[in-house]
């Protein structure tokens, strides 16, 4: 998906251009948040492969990030494996100042980490706003605080560098009303908000683009039920190309748009058609 990497005539302030110029991603420091499972952890394998050296985050997952960080140093790149607990708002300045003191610079963001409230259907179990609200803080401060904040710290080092790319994962759950899990989607849809802010904000030097994905062979929410057959049995049905995305797949498409130098505050949607209905 990241399409041709040749020679390519330099334009006049872009932002990251180098890392096209290059055609592959040598000597680039790349952080990706949530990084020990999933599409994060798909994600660091890829920017390794495509030459950066990794700050792979981790929350709880411990021994996976320690396992991804050991793949990437497998391809013949660094990596380092740093924990923080994006729900205590301090960590997140911390672990912003570790990755980027790591080997003195970041040029890849990739804001990955996210959390779920348990889904309640309105109509079957009662859900109402007011049962998700304890969870406010929590979901608010990983899926978007966070974001935010580690956005704002590394772009300083990206501007003065002139150049650097942020790619923060969203969710097609952001495109529209979800009242099963109201708490997550609406995380989801003000991230995708932040991205179009932040990348009016830093322009020209540091892009800043979105992916939103649909249904993915993932562990994530509180009930890991994506990975239930009978689960993806039922929703395959809304998804005209009836399966769910690999999380390789989400990683091709983050990895087109921190190589691609021609786009900023973008929504890249890899849903197999599921949302096309909206737009």
């Amino acid at each position: 998906m990241s399409g041709g990497v040749g020679p390519v005539r330099k334009p006049q302030g872009d932002a990251g251009v180098c890392l096209r110029m290059v055609g592959d991603l040598h000597g680039k420091v790349a952080v990706v948040t949530g990084a020990g499972t999933g599409i994060g952890r798909a994600t660091a394998l890829a920017l390794a492969e495509a030459g950066a050296n990794v700050v792979v985050h981790y929350s709880r997952s411990k021994k996976d990030a320690e396992i991804v960080a050991g793949l990437a140093r497998d391809l013949g790149r660094q990596a380092v494996a740093l924990q923080a607990d994006f729900r205590d708002r301090e960590a997140v300045a911390s672990f912003a100042e570790a990755a980027e003191s790591h080997w003195g610079h970041v040029d890849v963001l990739v804001n990955n980490a996210g959390t779920m409230e348990k889904a309640m259907d309105p109509r079957t179990e009662g859900g109402d706003f007011g049962q998700h609200l304890p969870l406010w803080d929590e979901v608010m401060d990983v899926n978007l605080r966070a974001p935010y904040e580690l956005t704002w710290r590394l772009a300083q080092g990206m501007r003065q560098r002139k150049a650097g790319v942020v790619v923060n994962v969203a969710s097609v759950a952001g495109m529209y009303a979800i009242t099963d899990a109201p708490l997550y989607s609406l995380s989801k849809a003000a991230l995708l908000h932040f991205t179009r802010q932040a990348a009016m904000m830093y322009a020209p030097h540091v892009r800043v683009n979105a992916v939103a994905p649909g249904w993915t062979e993932t562990g994530f929410g509180p009930t890991h039920h994506i990975l239930d057959p009978e689960f993806q049995k039922s929703i395959v049905r809304h998804i005209p190309l009836r399966r769910l995305a690999s999380p390789e797949e989400m990683a091709d498409a983050i990895l087109s748009l921190v190589r691609q130098p021609y786009v900023t505050g973008h929504a890249l949607v890899v849903d197999g058609g599921m949302v096309a209905e909206l737009r």
